[in-house]
């Protein structure tokens, strides 16, 4: 069974809709910012999981 959406609902954009020329994330100016501040949230809680420093933060990378 599948749920659909009512008519007046607004559909985002998958990652077939999005546009790209060169298969790189585009970016802004405020993507430093956003990873600096996303490895800052991140951190503590790695560092609890694995206290031995096992783990990689990846920056300017494209998630969809």
């Amino acid at each position: 069974m599948s749920i659909g959406y009512p008519p007046d609902a607004i559909r985002l954009p998958t990652h077939l809709d999005l546009p790209h020329t060169d298969d790189k994330p585009a970016e802004n100016v405020y993507q430093p910012e956003q990873s600096a501040m996303l490895t800052a949230a991140l951190m503590p809680h790695l560092d609890r999981l694995h206290p031995d420093d096992n783990y990689f933060i990846g920056q300017d990378c494209g998630i969809y």
